[in-house]
């Protein structure tokens, strides 16, 4: 009865132990279903056990064979030894050996298959892709091997071999130790002494340590397409007429070195197997590590080139296609300093796009004027383009995400943060070139409930239980409201309307989440119903991350308006460092497609995964792993694709590797004769490498405005500009790249050197000065290279800010063109000094507080009025939530004070 007692509670507490142990991954599986993505979890878990399950079962057949081989092939007599002690120790071993053979044997190779399946497992993804091969149709120059061979049949091959290295070594050791202690060596007669049962099986494990190092040889021959020996990446040439002949010598002397050790072991010769070890060590240390090294300093480093050329080339041409690079389209530009009015009229759609707004300050202003309640958080600024009344417009936008951490303190009970205060609500965007008389942005789309000027950003489902904000769970459909947003003196409650969520529906899947979430509440709160429904993995790229961690995601997802609702766009990149012959870029990769965009619904949570490069042979290998997850992009809905841009991210990679690989002639690149950067500019105060920027534009040679992303380049340690790299977002060219070069004998300024200029300017120094001596800071913003026509336009926004609050307003726009440059109070005013004209136009929203030159001043009652009706309207607007308004009047208020003062 004791017995049985005892059994059922280990069964029990095994059984808890087990339900605790699988609660996440119970929990993550309802999600899959939830997403209709199960078919990734099972795929996944088939993989990790069976990877596990199979280099375990391997593991532990070796171990246990080899030891059971050990005990009956030794010769079970006592051990003799001149010493006394060595021989006690080693017939106490052999006691508790004979004793407890099987448990020592079965029980610790179990272990070690254990450990070793679990550390195995973890390798799933380079099975899953050896299994769903797909060839790339690109062969490397050295072996004739299609790329993907090294994408995904090498990296099997080692681990393959990594572990036949640690599985034959440790068998191989405890083989030893069996036999010394069943007395299958006499120490004092030497090796041909050994039991001759013994001495053959320790010879078969040595010969075939010494088959998995041949094999290691041959794998060392394929790795040399990685070699950074040379000048470029990749095999060169000591590499290809000296080790590669080395490492093939290598495979055949260890190969040959195995089968002398077994016939040594067959006919007691212990004399052949050493010559056969040895002869593999002087022809490594001889083959492939002395003469490598003579080679390359006596024979190709007097003559480097001559010698290197070949490979230089072929160098040059894999980084290429590594990185998408070969077809870059290459255009000569005459930067010209002719810019008419004619030319700005022709290129209007540029001009009016022009990002006055950096995001950095831009985040700043909408958290003074949009976030209405402390608990509201605006994460980041996304720039992308709309119609804007049938005009093509750069827009930034911002989503106004919850942050229960930011709750009052005796507001953070768990019903608040979890039952409550569950979304965020709605976004503000605002054009990046219009600012209103007091600096502050020209806001489209604001407040809470979100209203827009413009009918195609109308958002009907303002609500975001899913962004960027940190990743907490939420519980929907309980008994208590979710707040939905703060309408003057109170607030608006709602239901969640969608089938997000997993449904809470009896005690078990409580339980777990329970367990997940470390809070015994979603046991016992009176609150939850059967149709109460957890959300979690609510921030986008966590909740990417889990359902295909295979891919790699941009840290910058943006959020679009789309027919009134609102979805996260996250770019998905796949990357490897394992291209042949491509020289790897900063992050140690030396290939990557922005394979696919993901798109996540905001209100749901939904996800879509959209193939948008299908020449990639590694996202073909999951689409083949995993059929249907991946749609092809033009199933994308149509409104949608049109928000989709060429990611930062990846423009910058291939930026930073094109600023050498530019040089296609191997001798100009092994001179580096033509070596670019990426360029500096003055961002606030420091100086700091200058990041890509999307622009609406008409690129030269075209007819119509474009959405692109741009960054010039300038020489290594030369601040005078050299080209500019244009990265084309919008069908039928995106993807595309262009290339603009300048007249190498003309000097065209760069972004530091404008930056200089500015600062030597009388004017333009006196004025930012003296802002910063008077309780405020000047922040300068992105210097931003505008190519119009055949000329170089220059514009950087001056921002004012005071120390007292994070409040920034857009004061100043500075612009240069050739020799000239300028700083007014508009844009439209600095193209007008540029072009040596006068300003005639009255002052409007777009022309941010330009004054015509006729106004009277205002008199003193005059100013008492003004400023009286800025405060009243100030008031309402507080009270009607309208904090954009409310902003606006204190500005004005603030400017008929200083009237008066003054």
């Amino acid at each position: 009865m004791n017995r049985l007692r005892i059994i059922i509670g280990t069964l029990l507490a095994a059984a808890v132990i087990l339900f605790f142990i699988g609660a996440t991954t119970f929990t993550d599986w309802l999600l899959f279903v939830q997403l209709g993505y199960e078919q990734i979890f099972v795929t996944s878990w088939v993989y990790r056990l069976g990877v596990g399950f199979g280099f375990g079962v391997v593991t532990f057949i070796v171990l246990a064979l080899n030891i059971w081989l050990a005990k009956v092939l030794s010769p079970n007599i006592h051990f003799i030894s001149k010493s006394a002690e060595l021989e006690q120790l080693i017939q106490k071993g052999r006691v508790y050996l004979d004793r407890y053979f099987a448990l020592a044997a079965y029980t610790g190779s179990a272990v070690v298959a254990t450990l070793v399946g679990i550390s195995m497992a973890a390798f799933w993804e380079v099975w899953l892709k050896y299994f769903s091969y797909v060839s790339s149709g690109v062969k490397d120059p050295l072996f004739g091997r299609d790329v993907s061979f090294y994408f995904f049949i090498l990296p099997a091959i080692e681990i393959v071999q990594s572990f036949l290295w640690f599985i034959l070594l440790l068998a191989l050791g405890l083989a030893v130790i069996v036999h010394l202690i069943r007395g299958s060596f006499n120490i004092g007669q030497g090796l041909k002494a050994v039991y001759p049962k013994a001495r053959i099986h320790l010879t078969v494990l040595g010969a075939l340590v010494l088959v998995v190092l041949s094999v290691e040889w041959w794998v060392a021959a394929f790795k040399l397409v990685y070699s950074s020996r040379g000048v470029v990446f990749g095999a060169s040439y000591t590499d290809v007429y000296v080790q590669l002949p080395a490492y093939n010598t290598l495979v055949i002397v260890t190969a040959t070195a195995a089968l002398l050790l077994i016939i040594s072991g067959l006919f007691n010769r212990w004399g052949i197997g050493i010559m056969g070890i040895v002869a593999v060590g002087v022809v490594w240390i001889v083959g492939s590590v002395a003469l490598p090294v003579v080679v390359q300093q006596y024979r190709v480093a007097p003559n480097e080139f001559a010698k290197e050329e070949p490979f230089i080339a072929k160098g040059i041409k894999f980084t290429r296609k590594a990185f998408a690079l070969e077809d870059v389209e290459r255009k000569k530009f005459p930067a010209l300093s002719n810019l008419t009015r004619e030319t700005l009229e022709k290129n209007s759609g540029t001009i009016d796009s022009l990002r006055l707004w950096d995001w950095r300050p831009l985040k700043k202003t909408y958290s003074q004027i949009q976030e209405i309640r402390l608990y509201y958080s605006f994460r980041d600024v996304d720039l992308d383009r709309y119609f804007i009344n049938g005009q093509y417009r750069q827009m930034a936008l911002s989503a106004r995400e919850m942050i229960t951490d930011d709750l009052p303190d005796k507001a953070k009970s768990w019903i608040n943060q979890h039952l409550v205060y569950t979304h965020g609500y709605g976004v503000v965007a605002s054009p990046v070139n219009e600012v209103t008389k007091e600096g502050l942005p020209e806001l489209t789309v604001k407040n809470i409930p979100p209203t827009s000027t413009v009918s195609n950003l109308e958002i009907d489902r303002p609500e975001i239980y899913y962004g960027e904000a940190p990743d907490d769970y939420a519980i929907i459909k309980t008994k208590t409201k979710e707040f939905n947003y703060p309408a003057g003196d109170h607030n608006e409650y709602t239901d969640y309307k969608g089938n997000s969520g997993i449904e809470l529906s009896n005690y078990w899947r409580r339980l777990a989440f329970s367990y997940r979430f470390g809070t015994a509440k979603l046991l016992i709160s009176d609150a939850l119903t059967s149709e109460s429904r957890i959300m979690f993995h609510r921030n986008i790229i966590g909740r990417l991350q889990t359902v295909a961690p295979f891919l790699s995601y941009d840290s910058d997802p943006y959020i679009v308006i789309d027919k009134g609702r609102l979805f996260w766009i996250v770019d998905a990149y796949t990357m490897t460092n394992r291209y042949p012959y491509a020289e790897p870029a900063e992050n140690g990769q030396n290939y990557i497609r922005n394979s696919v965009k993901a798109v996540v619904d905001a209100y749901s949570g939904d996800i879509d995964f959209y193939i948008a490069d299908d020449k990639d042979p590694i996202i073909a290998a999951y689409a083949r792993a995993f059929p249907g997850v991946f749609k092809p992009l033009k199933s994308m809905e149509k409104s949608l694709l049109k928000h989709i841009r060429y990611p930062e991210v990846l423009f910058k990679i291939q930026a930073e590797v094109y600023s050498s690989f530019h040089m296609t002639d191997p001798q100009v690149f092994f001179g580096r004769e033509d070596l670019w950067a990426l360029p500096n500019e003055i961002y606030d105060t420091e100086s700091t490498v200058m990041d890509p920027y999307y622009m609406i534009m008409q690129l030269p040679g075209e007819t119509k405005q474009e959405f692109a992303l741009i960054l010039p380049f300038t020489p290594t340690n030369k601040n005078n500009m050299i080209a500019w790299l244009a990265a084309r977002s919008d069908a039928p060219n995106y993807g595309k790249l262009a290339l603009f070069t300048f007249p190498k004998d003309k000097l065209v300024f760069g972004p530091l050197q404008i930056e200089s200029r500015l600062d030597q300017d009388t004017e333009i120094s006196r004025q930012l000065s003296l802002w910063n001596q008077r309780g405020s800071r000047v922040i300068r913003g992105n210097l931003l290279v505008v190519p119009i026509d055949e000329s170089i336009l220059y514009v950087e926004p001056i921002y004012l800010q005071a120390e007292a609050s994070e409040f920034p307003e857009l004061k100043r726009v500075a612009a240069a063109l050739g020799d000239k440059v300028v700083m007014e109070e508009t844009l439209e005013e600095a193209l007008n000094s540029l072009l040596g004209e006068e300003v005639s136009k009255p002052p409007s929203k777009k022309t941010a507080s330009k004054k015509t030159g006729d106004e009277k001043p205002a008199t003193r009652e005059e100013l008492v009025q003004k400023a009286s009706k800025a405060f009243d309207k100030s008031e309402k607007a507080q009270k009607d939530g309208d904090w954009a308004e409310y902003g606006r009047q204190l500005e004005i208020l603030k400017d008929a004070l200083k009237n008066l003062a003054d």
